[in-house]
């Protein structure tokens, strides 16, 4: 029984510690020329950025559309990036990294952000591991039928499970 609190009490020690790290973790902004990785993966400056609270289709992926064909929804995904940013620099703002040590960040390009238009305009979606942020520009996508949502399509997460 003293041990099970013990263990209690030291995981309750380590997991406030883990939380406290978390939060002091200082806000980093990234400035600078773009390079596109794929459809929500980029290097600015220097550093690779991941684009958060979104999920686009990987750069091999294919999607069906209304009539049954296949398409590049992947490499569509990676060309509408690279035309969101084909003006010079973006500032990249994020507070944490994933298990590939990328930034995770909300970037911008001049006033527009960069994560919701890509959702907005149908190459990728909301991430429900983000709280969905960009539900309503998902929404929208969906209902006019734009990228992805003209047909059918796996979910990246998925399509990358598969291939794991």
């Amino acid at each position: 029984m003293l041990r099970k609190i013990g263990d209690l009490l030291l995981f309750i020690l380590l997991a406030g510690a883990a939380i406290y790290v978390i939060m002091l973790l200082p806000e980093q902004t990234v400035e600078g020329a773009v390079n596109v990785i794929d459809g929500d993966s980029l290097h600015v400056g220097g550093q690779e950025i991941r684009l958060l609270g979104i999920d686009a289709p990987e750069a091999l992926q294919t999607c069906t559309d209304q009539a049954g064909g296949e398409w590049p929804c992947g490499r569509e995904a990676t060309r509408t990036l690279r035309h969101l940013t084909r003006d010079g620099d973006v500032n990249c703002t994020g507070e944490g990294y994933d298990k590939y040590d990328r930034l995770l960040a909300q970037c911008i390009a001049g006033k527009l952000d960069i994560n919701g238009e890509m959702v907005r305009l149908g190459f990728a979606i909301s991430d429900d591991q983000q709280d969905f942020v960009y539900s309503a520009q998902q929404a929208e996508a969906r209902a006019a039928r734009r990228g992805i949502w003209r047909g059918r399509f796996q979910t990246p997460h998925e399509w990358r499970a598969e291939r794991e």
